[in-house]
């Protein structure tokens, strides 16, 4: 699809229009660009649409504001709409930015027996699909006076497969694949954040026009033109216009799909859930009120896959918290976005307890957070971002507090034990040790060799860096010069399972001899040349050698 025809069905009528441009100018969209890319199942080219790896806007892209969460909110085109790709021959779906831009080839490799699975699972549901995207394109050609296109030349366009499809895909496929929980956590995290934002659109139907200039008309009463965007001060306005306001049907349910995707942002399910259910009883009954019914129907459908999104990832964050995926500087952000996502599902007294987790962690400065609090004050935009998010949690501890929720006011829920660690044993620094993890053994000379060669140029880059040598393996990981130490079997050898051995160099890392000894294998292994001990020397190379090689002294034939 052109971006020229992708603008167009993102069109908007003109009454939609106005409600954002009573608050702020036109926002230049986002970046976006026309692709071509190749199947990796079954080599197939079929057209999609992304933005590029340079992508620019800065504030444009979330002239709406931001949620607590991260999701950038916009009144443009949305960013996450662009970040899955769906092969319509197959449904294989993956982010976009697996595929190379400019030849639109796949960068990964795919297994055969995987390339089955995709054909076996998705293969009925993607033939149903076909058949009904393209009778529905019959009838419009038919109503518009076109004649019918080609069965045999038809397929889908990325629009034609539903967001909600397109992130469920690729989340199944991700999975399969073998992902980690930190990827399955973020990828099921945008797709919450691309149905919140897809859910905060006007609905563009002409019928409703007349709906929009009398939800038009309460509002420019409150919000002056130009006045930026609020979403404290534009949700209650909604509320009440829903609320109190005699409307017509169509103005009705203008002003309930406005505020409930503001109640959505703002967090609130059980209000989401309320208003859908005010729009359901409402029109039950409509006299030809079929399309406000269906669009109430859809609404309903898309918030239950968008609270499946935000269920799956705090799942999964939780599952890559305990396996140590994070380190100790990014557990702050994590533990937001699991209480944000378990609060927006509507589990409050869950949410509770990693809010009241997260600010208690040293790093995010409770004891000058309550001295700040106690004079009256608020962190600063400059103030460490830590002790920010450390603020954003004693906000929602107070807002549940005042709503009601029944708390002891420690954490004491099904997720203590892991807060606990999180807050009092240090979880996520190289300190921590889980009782519950074993390395992995039994591996090959092969396996040994590349977590070497891996690990030493971790260690190189880190002091070209830094001017220094780590002082342990830990702050390679520390430091996210290795962002996962699971992927290097937490720095053992996954032949033997024993830590590999290393020493701190000194000097200048331009000026250490070529043949050093950077790591190595405490034990030998199995090679064809019988037992031998491994080792990464400063030359970048991996060696091999009959007896015990020792980090910091020289390599010896």
């Amino acid at each position: 699809m052109s971006l020229s025809a992708l603008f167009e069905r993102l069109r908007l009528p003109a009454a939609a229009l106005l409600l954002g441009a009573l608050a702020m100018p036109v926002a230049p969209a986002i970046q976006l660009q026309d692709l071509n890319l190749v199947s990796p199942v079954n080599a197939q080219t079929f057209p999609a649409v992304g933005t590029p790896p340079n992508q620019t806007g800065g504030d444009t892209l979330s002239d709406m504001g931001t949620d607590d969460d991260g999701c950038r909110m916009s009144s443009g085109a949305c960013e996450y709409d662009f970040y899955i790709a769906t092969c319509p021959y197959s449904y294989f779906s993956a982010m976009i930015v697996e595929w190379d831009d400019r030849t639109g080839r796949f960068r990964g490799d795919l297994t055969p027996e995987f390339k089955a699975w995709v054909d076996k699972e998705f293969n009925t549901e993607r033939q149903i699909d076909t058949n009904d995207r393209f009778d529905s394109l019959v009838r419009n050609n038919k109503a518009r006076g076109l004649p019918p296109p080609d069965r045999r030349s038809y397929v889908m366009t990325q629009n034609d497969i539903p967001l909600e499809k397109r992130y469920r895909l690729a989340l199944s496929c991700y999975q399969k694949r073998g992902a980690r929980p930190t990827v399955l956590a973020k990828l099921a995290l945008t797709g919450a954040w691309a149905l919140r934002a897809r859910m905060n659109l006007s609905v563009t139907l002409q019928s409703l026009a007349g709906g929009y200039e009398e939800v038009n008309d309460k509002i420019t009463r409150k919000i002056k033109e130009g006045e930026n965007f609020s979403l404290a001060k534009w949700l209650p306005i909604y509320r009440d216009i829903f609320v109190d306001s005699k409307l017509s049907d169509e103005g009705y349910l203008v002003a309930g799909m406005a505020y409930f995707g503001f109640a959505l942002r703002d967090g609130n399910a059980l209000v989401c859930r309320k208003i859908l259910d005010k729009l359901a009883e409402r029109f039950k009954d409509t006299k030809d009120g079929e399309v406000l019914r269906g669009l109430v129907r859809e609404r309903a459908a898309r918030f239950t896959d968008y609270l499946k999104f935000e269920s799956s990832a705090a799942a999964s964050f939780m599952e890559a918290i305990a396996n140590e995926e994070f380190s100790r500087r990014h557990l702050p952000e994590i533990m937001l976005a699991v209480a944000e996502s378990l609060r927006r599902n509507g589990d409050e007294a869950r949410a509770m307890d990693w809010y009241l987790a997260l600010a208690k962690m040293d790093e995010t400065q409770p004891a000058d957070r309550d001295a700040m609090r106690a004079q009256g004050g608020a962190p600063s935009p400059d103030a460490p971002y830590t002790m920010q998010l450390g603020w954003i949690a004693d906000r929602h501890v107070a807002a549940l507090t005042k709503q009601g929720l029944v708390h002891p006011g420690v954490v004491s829920g099904a997720d203590k034990r892991l807060l606990d660690a999180l807050v009092f044993e240090h979880l996520g620094s190289s300190d921590y040790h889980s009782p519950s993890w074993k390395p992995t053994t039994g591996a090959t000379k092969r396996e040994c060799e590349f977590l070497l060669s891996f690990i030493g140029k971790a260690t190189v880059d880190f002091a070209f860096r830094n001017n220094t040598w780590p002082k342990t393996f830990g702050e390679l990981w520390e430091h996210d010069v290795i962002r996962d130490r699971n992927y290097v079997n937490r720095f053992c050898c996954p032949v033997t399972g024993k830590p590999f051995l290393y020493k701190q160099l000194d000097g200048d890392v331009s000026h250490i001899a070529p043949k050093t000894v950077v790591i190595a294998t405490a034990d030998p292994v199995d090679t064809n040349q019988g037992k031998r001990f491994g080792g990464f020397l400063a030359n970048d190379t991996v060696i091999w050698s009959a007896t015990p090689l020792v980090p910091g002294e020289l390599a010896h034939p």
